[in-house]
């Protein structure tokens, strides 16, 4: 297929974490696996910070053919959505009670005590937020909210952005979750320091300028001191 005929735009770009302009190809002709997307996509690595991107790429007006409503990730599960709380669900909820300070019902001391031992790592895979636990919190490229609104039910002031416009009716509509915005987190106007925790999952990676992203997190997010 033509350049011509392609269900989206190319364009060539800068280095998007220095600005250097000469680069060398790393990976030649990469291909879309996750939904088998007609194209083919040169990987390639400045040759002053070794910053590794696509170039030419497809432009922020075009790249969402690669991102469907079909794809998966913009609409739950509903069979898995759907179960009972286990025993380690309840032990999860007490552990963050009693070692982290949400506002949760505790199971007995000794069970917590080991659950937490032997799964400590497990709270950190889940994003759970350690060193507070209330206030503003954010979710960039939330999707269609299933991580916000565990995070509202543990007692949190949730906001959300995504850019999927299903996900986020979705979100709005089916979860409840009415501070969930259609767009990019580098155009909200959110004031400085308006939240205690940014979240961000598998999103850095997909956007086109990771510098004024971060930037724009680290101005709407508190200091801690």
């Amino acid at each position: 297929m033509s350049e011509e005929t392609l269900p989206y735009k190319l364009e060539i770009v800068l280095c998007p974490l220095c600005g250097n302009e000469k680069y060398s190809v790393y990976i030649e002709g990469a291909k879309d696996l996750y939904n088998n997307l007609e194209g083919e996509f040169n990987v390639v690595k400045c040759d002053n910070c070794n910053f590794a991107y696509t170039n030419p790429r497809p432009t922020r007006e075009t790249i969402s053919y690669f991102y469907p409503d079909s794809a998966g990730y913009y609409q739950p599960d509903e069979k898995k959505e759907v179960k009972k709380e286990k025993l380690k669900d309840r032990l999860f909820k007490s552990c963050l009670s009693r070692y982290y300070g949400y506002n949760m019902p505790k199971c007995i001391g000794l069970l917590d005590y080991f659950y937490h031992v032997f799964y400590k790592k497990k709270f950190y895979k889940k994003h759970i937020p350690h060193f507070v636990n209330k206030g503003k919190l954010i979710d960039v490229g939330c999707s269609y909210g299933k991580w916000l609104k565990q995070m509202k039910d543990f007692g949190w002031d949730v906001y959300g952005i995504e850019f999927n416009e299903s996900a986020v009716e979705y979100a709005q509509t089916q979860l409840g979750l009415q501070n969930v915005a259609l767009g990019s987190v580098e155009n909200v106007p959110f004031e400085d320091a308006y939240f205690d925790v940014v979240h961000m999952s598998m999103v850095l990676e997909h956007v086109h300028d990771p510098v004024n992203v971060l930037k724009k997190v680290s101005q709407i997010m508190k200091k801690r001191e």
